[in-house]
């Protein structure tokens, strides 16, 4: 598969600059102080990194410690109109009203659930789930956004992942080993024509469609178990076609879990560093790429662990702009 480089080097790390001075929205992301294997929380930030509001507060979120860096899979996702999220906790997937702070167990310990994904209608969850498949396996699933109605997508005896809807909500993308190397597909939102998009040495993972739905975004590096793998973002064409490496991180870090600003000038990602023969990494971080003129700036503190960004939607289903939410009784204003 023929790669392009074209931006700047992972290393330049600048101040927040004029190039994300007009981001809109908010970044959801998994963080906390005590260990990276357990008391997590999901948090939610401006895109400066300003105004941290953590929406869990239980601590409720874990990591298998047998985690690698790249398929840990607690990807959080945003309903359409900005007031809701879904992510997973333990085998089952919740949602979370971002006001009350109401939760909602969708999938009732049936089976080994993980990676949801809002339909852009709000309607539907698509997820990739055990419930059928052998434990070493996994498939793809939608259900409505309440739970009920599931339907099976996909059926494969490897491992279907990272489910993610097109803008216009005629397809999905997801990550794939069914035909040995894992590499992204797309498919019909029904499960048709799956038709693979990647096909390299590399393990092509978590793919997540621009806002126009012209790009697909992911991260790439060895496919090997090691925690620590070299991996870096790319993007592409819909179709597969034209693509284009955006970070340079040629060190056994892993760079992973891009998330596209609304208005798709910017990639917000995980920078993971350490070393691969400790049980834990040095530094978990967030940080912003700008695809213009490559700058690139970390948004959360490293002292505290901090990954999975997911970037709210700018709009609504009515067109309106998600602005402004109240959080229990903190009211954070979007910038």
């Amino acid at each position: 598969m023929m790669r392009t480089a074209v931006l700047c080097a992972l290393c330049l790390m600048l101040p927040l600059g004029s190039a994300f001075a007009q981001l809109t929205g908010k970044i959801a992301y998994i963080s906390g102080r005590v260990t990276f294997y357990n008391a997590l929380d999901i948090h939610v930030m401006d895109p400066d990194g300003s105004n941290v509001v953590n929406l869990t507060d239980s601590g409720e979120i874990s990591v298998d410690p047998g985690w690698t860096p790249r398929d840990i899979s607690f990807n959080l996702s945003w309903s359409p109109d900005g007031r809701k999220l879904a992510y997973k906790v333990g085998r089952d997937i919740f949602s979370i009203d971002l006001e009350s702070r109401a939760r909602v167990n969708l999938t009732n310990g049936d089976g080994f659930n993980k990676s949801p994904s809002w339909s852009p209608n709000g309607a539907k969850i698509v997820f990739m789930s055990t419930i059928i498949t052998a434990p070493s396996g996994g498939n793809i699933f939608v259900m409505n956004a309440d739970g009920s109605n599931r339907v099976q997508l996909t059926e494969t005896t490897g491992i279907d992942g990272h489910p993610q809807w097109s803008p216009d909500g005629s397809k999905i993308a997801f990550h794939s080993a069914r035909d040995g190397n894992i590499g992204i597909y797309v498919m019909n939102a029904d499960g048709s024509s799956p038709r693979r998009l990647t096909d390299d040495e590399d393990a092509d993972m978590n793919p997540v469609w621009s806002p126009n739905g012209s790009r697909i975004a992911f991260d790439s590096g060895p496919s090997s178990a090691s925690r620590l793998n070299g991996s870096n973002i790319f993007v592409m064409n819909s179709d597969g076609s034209n693509i284009i490496q955006l970070t340079f991180n040629e060190s056994f870090d892993a760079v992973a879990w891009p998330t596209w600003s609304p208005d798709g000038t910017t990639i917000a990602y995980g920078l993971i560093v350490g070393d691969p023969g400790n049980s834990a990494p040095d530094l978990i971080q967030v940080q912003l790429l700008d695809l213009a003129s490559g700058e690139v700036t970390p948004i959360t503190n490293p002292e505290v662990i901090s990954f999975w960004p997911a970037w709210s939607p700018g709009k609504g289903p009515s067109g309106t702009q998600v602005e402004a939410m109240s959080w229990g009784s903190l009211k954070v204003e979007s910038r």
